[in-house]
């Protein structure tokens, strides 16, 4: 009887055992006790601190810079968050304990400003070298004599800047800006013996305008690298009709900071717009903008290792053979191929002949040639990339070099008329 009331102990036991594990394992799926639109608007603290309670562990805190005068909230508020990826999750929704709870907060948006920094002209002042300060950080040092230019990205709100004499900090001052917009301004320094006075002037206002005129209210250089879509609105209110965007899917990088900001506006087709100060409501407006490669409607992404069986070569391509042989590029074999072969792959054998890197956007252009660079002669059509991305590409090579013996694998692009260059967009590039 013993025995039987012993075994009847282990077996609960065992069982109590086994309803643990069962336990723990159900208690790995928990729940927010919000959903994600009650979080939004909160401080992000206190909606941390709820997602920690909650049991989640991995939490991430991200900013997004978009207060500004038109905004509802303020810095610190919560924009969105996502549970597992899932951004509009129901209160009570079951998660796995570590998913990844990404907490995003508002903070107040930057503007391009521009001070033309100058000096008091006045004969009672003896102007001297004075340092810029923010946040007791050294911004510029201003020389009397000089134009001297500070460019800054500065958050909505007041911004302090301080002053002082470069010899002595003592000798010093403060000016308070309201950002609310991009800016362009005169800061016009006074330097006397103990302290230096600041002074924002602003630009004067604009004569009165025709109808169907419009008077920029930023100058264009400042707009270069905001967010396309704020530009355009920015455009569209101040009057102008006809405002048209334009991607340059020139990116590869997938957290590439220049995805969807401005690369270059034009007005009535042009770009240089620094003497003009009024535009007609009617003049066409484009404005080109960043974006990825794979968001062309056209990008064929190409597999090197898979798709290397579905290439042209010199064996299965008669065309590409004489193509890579002719002795003059305005050969009309050359746009002959080109046009016929538009968006297919193609694989050949040449070298680097030259190349070209633009570090304002980092991008590269060069012309291929067929064969080697060592022979005599120049044989064969030029191959031309233009504005491609070092990481759009596979290489072995690092930088890549002019001359080099190269195996080329690319989409054929079209033919440049200019040049009688076949245009190629390459998949990969390695030295042989």
């Amino acid at each position: 009887m013993r025995k039987v009331i012993y075994m009847n102990k282990r077996l609960l036991l065992a069982a109590a055992i086994c309803m643990s594990f069962l336990g723990t394992a159900c208690s790995s799926k928990i729940s927010p006790n919000k959903s994600a639109e009650e979080f939004a608007g909160k401080n992000y603290e206190e909606v941390k601190q709820e997602i920690l309670d909650a049991g989640f562990s991995k939490v991430v805190i991200k900013e997004v810079k978009d207060l500004d005068q038109s905004s509802k909230g303020k810095t610190g508020d919560v924009a969105s968050v996502s549970i597992g990826g899932n951004s509009e999750f129901a209160k009570g929704d079951s998660f796995d304990k570590d998913s990844e709870v990404i907490i995003t907060y508002r903070i107040p948006k930057d503007f391009h400003v521009k001070f033309n920094m100058t000096f008091k002209e006045d004969p009672s002042l003896t102007n001297y070298e004075v340092k810029v300060l923010k946040d007791n950080k050294l911004l510029e040092t201003v020389k009397p004599g000089q134009d001297n230019v500070l460019q800054l990205s500065l958050p909505y709100g007041t911004t302090k800047l301080t002053f002082e004499k470069s010899d002595s900090m003592q000798t010093n001052g403060f000016l308070n800006i309201d950002v609310n917009d991009h800016m362009e301004a005169e800061i016009r320094l006074s330097c006397y013996p103990n302290h230096v006075d600041a002074e924002l002037v602003l630009p004067e206002e604009p004569a009165a305008l025709k109808d169907g005129e419009i008077q920029l209210d930023t100058a264009l250089d400042q707009l270069m690298g905001t967010n396309y879509k704020d530009v355009k609105k920015r455009f569209e209110n101040l009057g102008f009709k006809n405002v048209e965007t334009k991607a340059i899917y020139n990116l590869a990088s997938a957290d590439d900071e220049k995805h969807d900001t401005v690369a270059e506006i034009s007005i009535d087709g042009k770009t240089d717009l620094k003497d003009l100060t009024v535009f007609h409501a009617d003049m066409p407006v484009v404005i080109s903008y960043y974006a990825y490669q794979n968001e062309d409607p056209n990008h064929r992404v190409v597999d090197v290792v898979e798709d290397i069986a579905d290439a042209y070569t010199v064996d299965n391509c008669p065309l590409l053979a004489e193509v890579l042989g002719i002795q003059d590029r305005r050969d009309p074999a050359v746009l002959e191929f080109a046009m016929k072969y538009d968006g297919d792959l193609i694989q050949f054998d040449g070298y680097i002949d030259t190349m070209t890197y633009h570090s304002s956007n980092g991008t590269i252009d060069m012309t291929l040639r067929s064969g080697s660079s060592h022979e005599l002669f120049d044989l064969g059509a030029a191959f031309v990339v233009e504005g491609v991305n070092h990481q759009s590409f596979q290489t072995n090579m690092y930088p890549l070099k002019d001359g080099t013996n190269v195996t080329v694998m690319a989409l054929v692009d079209g033919y440049d008329q200019r040049t009688g260059s076949i245009l190629i967009k390459p998949a990969s590039i390695y030295s042989r």
